[in-house]
């Protein structure tokens, strides 16, 4: 399962319309084969959606995927960048900017955290 969900998400990165709805038919399996994996199936399809231009379809997955988590920050960008992206061309790099950045974001405070503890343990020790 888990190759298979690798192939759809490297194919809805594609820049081929082909590819990304080859992608999302195979999310589309891996979410009947596997209800647990909706959250990341939702999000990728809904991302692959908007990417190709559905709209309608990109708003229905991601609201499927609020619904189970309303308060999901990155289904309530996505979905934001649905809204923004309908009647004026879409910047799909920015659900992927958006990723990273949630990313570093993390690493970042994990690593302020670490530092901070870091420093409290040497002036304890002096």
């Amino acid at each position: 399962m888990d190759s298979k969900f690798a192939l759809a998400w490297g194919l809805v990165r594609r820049p081929y319309t082909k590819e990304i709805s080859r992608g999302i038919s195979l999310l589309e399996e891996i979410l009947e084969e596997d209800p647990e994996r909706s959250r990341e199936c939702y999000y990728y399809m809904g991302a692959a959606f908007l990417k190709i231009k559905d709209y309608v379809k990109a708003d229905q997955v991601v609201s499927k995927l609020l619904d189970q988590e309303p308060n999901n920050s990155q289904a309530l960008a996505l979905k934001k960048c649905i809204k923004d992206s309908i009647g004026r061309g879409t910047n799909v790099k920015f659900i992927y900017i958006t990723d990273g950045m949630i990313g570093l974001a993390s690493v970042g405070g994990i690593a302020a955290v670490g530092f901070g503890l870091l420093l409290r343990l040497t002036k304890k020790q002096e």
